[in-house]
């Protein structure tokens, strides 16, 4: 567990420090470790950072798919996280709210598979 927030931390730095090639590879790494994928909330921080990924790659509708995710692995999105609702702010004003709601809303049923479905799709994994 230890491990897999470290790395969680990490990732969150190299997108910090504007360094996505390093977030992206990081992010392929903690999705590879088999203890956090079978852990919803570090999945659900995973989709949490790979949106922030793919947002300042220009991929909102992306971004705003995977926060759904988030959200279903959690029960809840992490709205605390001043990241996430920065998110949230910004993919409501680029996409409009209503298109915004229906992207977040159209992976609220993701299951742990689907979740991680969804991480290796938009990683490339």
């Amino acid at each position: 567990m230890m491990r897999d927030l470290l790395l969680s931390f990490r990732v969150r730095l190299s997108l910090d420090e504007g360094d996505p090639a390093s977030a992206r590879e990081l992010l392929g790494e903690a999705l590879d470790s088999e203890r956090t994928v079978a852990d919803r909330p570090m999945s659900a921080v995973l989709c949490e950072q790979l949106a922030r990924l793919v947002l300042a790659e220009e991929a909102p509708r992306e971004a705003a798919r995977l926060l759904g995710v988030a959200a279903a692995l959690q029960g809840v999105l992490d709205r605390g996280d001043p990241d996430v609702r920065e998110m949230c702010a910004r993919l409501r004003a680029e996409l409009g709210t209503e298109e915004f709601d229906g992207l977040y809303a159209s992976r609220l049923d993701s299951s742990g598979p689907a979740a991680r479905a969804e991480l290796r799709r938009v990683l490339g994994r």
